[in-house]
């Protein structure tokens, strides 16, 4: 049935109706097109049944042959990792499997198929969201929406006053507050800060259940950390993207596995709301706050490396730097405590990657071999407790050009000193993370937390 769909840019996707949302990558027909963009029913049964994960092997020269994908919009790169003896996820549609899978054997690629059908996987765990729901309590037992999460800051507000404030740093495109949990036993200390964010891309759940696993040890379940709300605040935003990570909760679960959907924030998780794109208006990925250093050393916002300035494209720079509500947010709150924050942390998935900046250059920050050692130190604390050793280094060399990241930010307007964005660990599934794992993920990766937290702790005071 799929021999006769054609390929379409997928990022038109605004209709008026309750079940709007991006659609995958496959158009039955001109003539069934226009009934589509008019909020039609026909295409949105086929959306992703059949699509397959390939993981893929490269060498070095393999890897070049590869590239042409990047490009494609009928494939989607799921890893963030796409360099030379590291595996590549690519979401393949149903109309390209064979072609692609010839394309790997004539080449001498290494794969093997990841998720044999990517809908399936989907419905299964929205099935075993649906039971889990229904029984259990945990703070990290399932994946919570919106409404829950503020509803947990709360509680913890009024339960332990002495510890916790909870604020609202903005709202979103759609209203929805951005609440910060601030922890700390002495507020008149003006101790050092650690702020965490999680969940400014939409489809990766596990960030923000790892924000909510290390409110939960700092606060409810102390038995082990006391030292680190002892010399330390703890500023967290557990979904500073609420507008989008409802969305792929409520109105359209192919969200978690598009690219181009990953960020949304802004109408129907729109980043650049009001963009036109053929008509519609745009679901993005990503904004990112493009920042470059000149050679004065101030920065500016430009579209370079790794940004667009094509709003139909996922990695579309914005209009202007902070462009949108949520990052503005962020900026404010920054700026705010800019003289006491010592550490970001910036929560993601997947790739099994602690990054430290430039994200807009090869050149590496002054302190990057501190960076760097801090990290390898974090990553060896979550070997310890089970998990996998991570991949450590700058954006720029261990991935790719991506210019705009809050971490090159915080450390090159705000000044802190280490920055770091989280690429989670994930043994299976890729952005499609059953519940299940919710637990042994999040455990295990907060000893890394730990490590990051004593060293602030045993900072001099300056």
């Amino acid at each position: 049935m799929f021999g006769k769909y054609h390929t379409l840019c997928p990022d038109l996707v605004e209709d008026d109706t309750n079940n709007s949302g991006p659609l995958l990558i496959l158009i039955p027909s001109p003539g069934l097109f226009d009934e589509w963009r008019n909020g039609g029913e026909a295409v949105r049964d086929v959306y992703n049944i059949g699509y397959e994960v390939f993981r893929v092997y490269p060498t070095d020269e393999q890897l070049q042959l590869l590239y042409q994908f990047q490009e494609r919009r009928d494939y989607n790169i799921w890893s963030e990792a796409f360099k030379p003896n590291l595996s590549v996820d690519i979401m393949v549609a149903p109309i390209n499997r064979m072609i692609f899978q010839k394309f790997l054997q004539q080449n001498y690629i290494k794969y093997e198929i990841k998720i044999k059908d990517v809908h399936n996987s989907l419905e299964d765990e929205q099935r075993s969201l649906f039971r889990m729901r229904s029984r259990s309590s945990g703070v990290v037992s399932q994946y919570y929406q919106y409404d829950w999460i503020q509803s947990y800051l709360r509680r913890l507000e009024n339960k332990y006053r002495n510890l916790v404030r909870v604020e609202s740093i903005g709202k979103t495109y759609e209203g929805r507050d951005i609440l910060v949990i601030q922890i700390s036993t002495d507020r008149s200390a003006r101790r050092p800060i650690v702020l965490i964010d999680a969940g400014i891309h939409a489809r990766e759940w596990i960030a923000p259940s790892m924000a909510l696993y290390i409110i939960n040890r700092l606060v409810e379940n102390q038995v082990d950390t006391e030292e680190l709300v002892a010399k330390v605040d703890w500023h967290i935003i557990p979904v500073i993207n609420p507008d989008g990570y409802e969305y792929t909760h409520t109105k359209v679960k192919v969200v978690l596995i598009l690219t181009y959907a990953e960020g949304g924030s802004g109408h129907l998780g729109a980043k650049i709301t009001g963009t036109d794109c053929g008509g519609k208006t745009v679901l993005k990925s990503r904004t990112r706050t493009v920042v470059v250093l000149t050679q004065t050393g101030t920065l500016t916002c430009t579209g370079m490396v790794g940004a667009s300035s094509d709003p139909c494209e996922d990695t579309f720079s914005g209009t202007k730097g902070f462009s949108e509500a949520e990052s503005q947010a962020l900026q404010k709150y920054a700026l705010k405590y800019k003289k006491r924050i010592k550490m970001y942390l910036t929560l993601h998935c997947y790739g099994n990657l602690i990054l430290y900046p430039w994200g807009f250059t090869k050149k590496l920050p002054e302190n990057w071999k501190d960076l760097h050692d801090l990290a390898v130190k974090a990553s060896e604390a979550h070997v310890k407790a089970g998990g996998e050793k991570y991949i450590i280094g700058s954006s720029t060399n261990v991935l790719y050009p991506a210019a705009g990241g809050s971490d090159d930010w915080m450390k090159g307007v705000i000044g802190v000193d280490y920055s770091y964005t989280i690429e989670m660990t994930q043994t299976y599934g890729g952005f499609i993370m059953s519940s299940v794992l919710i637990n042994e993920t999040v455990v295990r990766f907060f000893e890394a937390i730990r490590v990051f937290g004593k060293f602030v702790a045993d900072m001099e005071p300056n």
